[in-house]
């Protein structure tokens, strides 16, 4: 094996010096959070120059103004509609085969109807349910750590119980308030609930569980 002269280890030297320093100020930089503005801009012009793609796989059934203004008279606003609707529209959606169906309304309070609703959920299968995270803790967690809350908000007991799993409905923020991504894990008091998407995923691939464990720092799940 040739060995170097004396000149090209001091070029090798010369080039490599600023590099190795370059390098290490950017894993400082990285380590102390000072590149998140960066990170955040180069991710929205990924997301600008990135081409639209419809979903195969996905229909989305929403309350439009016309279905609000033909139930208004009848049953108030969309907070006072009782939950016997929605047992109505799992009963027409079921019979369309669909693998998972997931809400993005949350039932909180407690209603007499409660009960129809889980039967509801029981007969057209594999039902998700919104969960919502309140108090956070942190901005922009590292990867592999899901971001602190200070509690989980569950629907009511009766209709927990007739769903097949549930998902947290967070959008979460960066420090500039601009919503870049949705969290795939959150935790509350020691307890990590995985995001709705995910939930959803799972259970369409029909994977026999959301999280295979519990992630650390080490890794992303």
């Amino acid at each position: 094996m040739t060995s170097l002269s004396r000149s090209e280890r001091k070029r090798l030297v010369a080039s490599g010096v600023p590099a190795l320093v370059v390098a290490v100020v950017l894993a400082a930089a990285y380590l102390l959070g000072l590149l998140g503005a960066t990170r955040a801009r180069v991710g929205d012009l990924l997301f600008a120059v990135r081409p639209a793609a419809a979903a195969r796989s996905t229909v989305i059934v929403g309350i439009d103004q016309k279905s609000y203004q033909a139930l208004l008279p009848q049953h108030g606003p969309l907070s006072a509609w009782p939950r016997t609707l929605y047992a109505q529209a799992l009963d027409a959606l079921a019979a369309a085969g669909p693998r998972v169906i997931a809400f993005a309304i949350f039932f909180d309070a407690s209603r007499p109807e409660d009960a129809q609703l889980a039967e509801a959920m029981r007969r057209a299968g594999r039902v998700i349910v919104p969960v919502v995270a309140q108090g956070p803790r942190a901005f922009d967690p590292r990867p592999g750590v899901a971001q602190e809350f200070d509690d989980f908000v569950r629907p009511a007991a009766t209709v927990r119980r007739g769903a097949f799993d549930e998902g947290l409905a967070n959008i979460t923020t960066g420090r500039d308030s601009v919503v870049r991504s949705l969290p795939l894990l959150l935790s509350a008091k020691g307890e990590i609930v995985p995001s709705l998407a995910l939930t959803i995923v799972a259970h369409y691939t029909r994977r026999n569980v959301v999280l295979d464990g519990t992630p650390d720092e080490s890794f992303v799940r």
